[in-house]
């Protein structure tokens, strides 16, 4: 009875316009910065190409919600990728240190891993998909 009642409410939240919900699967979190691809898997703009998308509020920067495929829990140590979005240890296999820059292979093969364990245990792929996993397997992006 409460289940119904619970699966009731969220599709009235999810057909009302001003409810903020994600489809099942998705997930708003903060992002606060974005690497701009073309659909081959190249960077689309060679001078600028990361994008902040921080904005300003007050003293700090505030990331912007977008909403992502769903990861399964926090991740609190190891490795374990996000689906199609995470921090540049996975994306790119570099992190930032100090002031230096430290190369995590494991966590960018992780990354791409996932991308392959997805797309084979589906059997579906999808041309923004593509050009991720083109991009975070070209060494000369990164």
């Amino acid at each position: 009875m409460i289940l119904q009642e619970l699966t009731k409410y969220y599709h009235r939240l999810k057909n009302d316009p001003k409810a903020d919900i994600t489809q099942p699967g998705f997930s708003k979190e903060n992002i606060s910065f974005r690497i701009k691809l073309t659909i081959d898997g190249k960077l689309s703009d060679l001078e600028n190409p990361i994008e902040d998308l921080r904005t300003q509020k007050g003293k700090n920067l505030v990331p912007f919600k977008i909403t992502v495929p769903k990861f399964d829990g926090k991740r609190t140590s190891g490795i374990k990728p996000y689906f199609l979005w995470d921090k540049s240890d996975y994306i790119i296999g570099i992190k930032k240190v100090n002031e230096g820059e430290v190369p995590t292979p494991k966590h960018h093969q992780a990354f791409i891993d996932l991308i392959d364990k997805v797309t084979n245990d589906t059997h579906q792929t999808h041309p923004a998909i593509d050009s991720i996993r083109t991009f975070c397997t070209n060494r000369n992006n990164i």
